[in-house]
């Protein structure tokens, strides 16, 4: 006689069990994989962007007798940098970010004398010194040109649109959330220039000016009373190109502290950059390993210790030499004391702040013709 056995339709709990057990340890084991694969990945991607604005600049530079991308006429100094003055004397090259859908020019207007094309409606001095490499002023979170690589005259050597994913790094969360849309719109501007988003990347102010400006062995000189201060240097007076930063990651991307998510992504637009809560920028912590290109083309991480072991090298080194600002950054401009970092950085990284934060790339001594990184020791 055969027996028939009645099979089985599922499985045990224990049997779940051991199974859930090795779904949640297969999980645990691969889930810290896949992130840092996809931060590389962001990483990765952040880095190609610098590399294309790097081919942009010596695009740029091929066109204008290898000199860099400047907002500034070369005489914007002149009449000890009075805008009305100037304006009254001059016709100055605008400083505008994109057209608008409407085909309007938007950016930051300046008025011009009877002689000149028309400059617009929404011309006013009041937003002269963004035309600037930096403003030195804390009450606008240290604004200027610097802050902006995605203008008109120089997108258009990258993608002709001020909104374009080259300018805007993939892990610079807060910032891409605020600009997601006008990126989705596909025009070549959107809004009016106060509420731009800036880019993720920013460029050296220091090495937008003269040498002159930032001295090691003069300190800071104001550059409306250094003639030819604001013609910007050409990119081959780099003494260390492979040292001297270009463009980096303005965002604290890299290197953050734990937890760290970002703050109030409003004021990452030129008209809330004095209300604070900006996120942390790229010098605002010891472990900060931004993204940079350097002025030979080359891009890699570099990390904010480097900068200050430069800068304790030059001290003991200049110091001897009787300069002003021995060290790596120049400390003695309107900023005062620590520079770029001392209006932004109070009450963040605690590490950093007692070692007397950091301007690397900001005012980088003697410009153009210094270094921000020790390179080879």
């Amino acid at each position: 006689m055969i027996r028939l056995e009645r099979s089985r339709n599922g499985f045990t709990i224990i049997e779940l069990l051991v199974v859930v057990a090795i779904i949640a340890l297969l999980i645990a084991i691969l889930l810290p994989a896949i992130g840092k694969a996809r931060e590389e990945a962001m990483q990765t991607q952040s880095r190609v962007n610098l590399r294309n604005i790097g081919v942009a600049c010596g695009a740029y530079g091929a066109d204008y007798a290898d000199r860099q991308w400047t907002a500034c006429s070369d005489d914007i100094g002149s009449f000890n940098g009075n805008c009305v003055q100037y304006t009254q004397n001059r016709c100055p090259q605008q400083f505008v970010l994109g057209l608008d859908v409407d085909g309007t020019a938007r950016g930051f207007l300046i008025p011009v004398g009877p002689q000149c094309p028309p400059a617009g409606a929404s011309a006013n001095c009041n937003v002269f010194e963004a035309y600037w490499p930096c403003d030195f002023k804390n009450t606008t979170g240290n604004f200027g040109s610097w802050r902006i690589p995605n203008s008109k005259t120089f997108n258009g050597y990258v993608g002709k649109k001020f909104y374009d994913p080259v300018f805007y790094a993939p892990k610079d969360r807060l910032v891409l959330e605020r600009a997601q849309d006008y990126l989705d719109s596909g025009q070549e501007y959107v809004g009016v220039a106060q509420d731009a988003i800036l880019s993720s990347y920013c460029w050296s102010p220091a090495a937008m000016w003269a040498p002159t400006v930032l001295a090691g062995k003069t300190g800071y000189v104001a550059p409306n009373t250094l003639a030819g201060a604001w013609r910007t240097p050409t990119q081959g007076q780099a003494a260390f190109p492979d040292s001297k930063t270009r463009c980096l990651e303005h965002s604290l991307l890299q290197g953050g502290p734990a937890g760290y998510k970002g703050s109030n992504p409003d004021a990452m637009s030129p008209a809330k950059r004095g209300d604070g809560g900006v996120p942390w920028f790229f010098n605002q912590g010891t472990y900060s390993s931004p993204n940079v290109l350097f002025f030979d083309g080359s891009v890699r991480t570099m990390s904010v210790r480097d900068a200050q072991d430069l800068d304790g090298r030059m001290t003991k080194q200049n110091s001897l030499s009787g300069w002003v600002n021995p060290g790596g950054w120049v400390k003695n401009t309107p900023l005062s004391g620590i520079g770029y970092y001392s209006g932004i950085g109070l009450g963040l990284d605690i590490e950093l702040n007692n070692s007397g934060g950091n301007s690397f790339h900001v005012l980088t001594t003697d410009g153009i013709l210094g270094r921000d990184t020790v390179g080879a020791k």
